[in-house]
């Protein structure tokens, strides 16, 4: 391994599952000795993160590097980085780090957050070296961390001003594009029915529903809907769609964060529906605050549906 390594990212996919755990493993197993316990990333879900597109793999023959990337409604968190030993000392560490900036500015985020344990003396200089400022702490030792943020210019900052993303109303010109998106999904391909009249994208809908789109540097990249059911004080985001070729971008979590604030004016209780299925949309929705219900609700909710969907709410403020 050379100090002018550069890795080439990319997102983990299902097979790569075990040799990240295996990187991850090996990158913390030597702070054991240093804070007393195994370290918070050992117990990670790998197969959830990467299923949820959270994961960024850089390959050497092997893995060499791992990055974790969770983006929140107004910053991107590096949740973890893991380089493998033979790697360490290359300058990987600094080039995730400014990989992971870049994507917050692509994503529209001025902010880049993460954590480390307040005993991994090293990590916490690493960070203070590369602008990163302590915001503050929690936990009890030896699992008490430190959290650290950086702002990053607001020019370089995509997704601001007047062509960032935009929430608006649905029309007719939307109809086809939202109709495409939905039929190269085996998750959505049911909401076409049976004619473009009688379907997604119909014209005429009934008076609960309330239809958006979401538009990013005024280009078209996610749809969904808001069912009102006032006499139940609830409201259902629903037919939630992002365009296909831009998925893994942030867009389906700043389609939901968008909508959410609409649907808290229209009732009390916010729910959605997803396909048992779907790991990746369920893993979007809990880390957006969204909670299964459990089976007694479950069985009210499901009667009468075509399949038995997992149904999530978020906690009233």
């Amino acid at each position: 391994m050379t100090g002018d390594m550069s890795p080439k990212l990319r997102l983990a996919g299902s097979d790569d599952v075990e040799d990240v755990r295996r990187l991850v493993v090996a990158a913390y197993t030597p702070w054991i000795e240093v804070i007393g316990i195994e370290p918070f990333p050992m117990f990670d879900d790998y197969a959830a993160l990467v299923a949820a597109g959270e994961v960024w793999v850089a390959e050497d023959d092997d893995i060499v590097c791992v990055l974790v990337l969770q983006l929140a409604p107004d910053h991107l968190l590096i949740n973890n980085i893991a380089v493998a030993p033979a790697a360490q000392g290359t300058g990987v560490g600094a080039q995730l780090l400014a990989f992971a900036e870049a994507q917050a500015r692509e994503l529209g985020r001025a902010e880049v957050q993460l954590y480390t344990n307040e005993l991994m003396a090293s990590n916490i200089a690493y960070y203070e070296r590369h602008g990163y400022v302590e915001t503050g702490r929690d936990g009890e030792p030896p699992r008490r961390r430190i959290f650290f943020t950086k702002r990053l210019a607001q020019q370089d900052v995509a997704g601001r001003g007047p062509t960032g993303p935009l929430l608006m109303q649905f029309g007719p010109e939307h109809a086809e594009a939202v109709r495409a998106w939905a039929g190269a999904s085996p998750f959505s391909r049911a909401w076409l029915g049976e004619t473009p009249e009688t379907g997604l994208g119909s014209i005429d809908v009934a008076p609960d529903i309330q239809r958006f789109v979401l538009l990013v540097e005024g280009e078209l990249r996610g749809y969904g809907e808001l069912w009102v059911d006032e006499e139940e004080d609830e409201v259902e985001l629903a037919h939630l769609l992002v365009d296909p070729d831009h998925r893994r971008r942030g867009f389906g979590t700043g389609l939901v964060t968008a909508l959410v604030p609409r649907a808290r004016e229209l009732a009390g209780d916010v729910l959605l529906r997803v396909d048992a299925d779907n790991a990746a949309a369920i893993a979007l929705y809990e880390r957006l605050g969204f909670s299964r219900l459990g089976p007694e609700e479950l069985e009210v909710f499901n009667a009468g549906q075509p399949q038995a969907y997992v149904w999530m709410r978020l906690p009233r403020d």
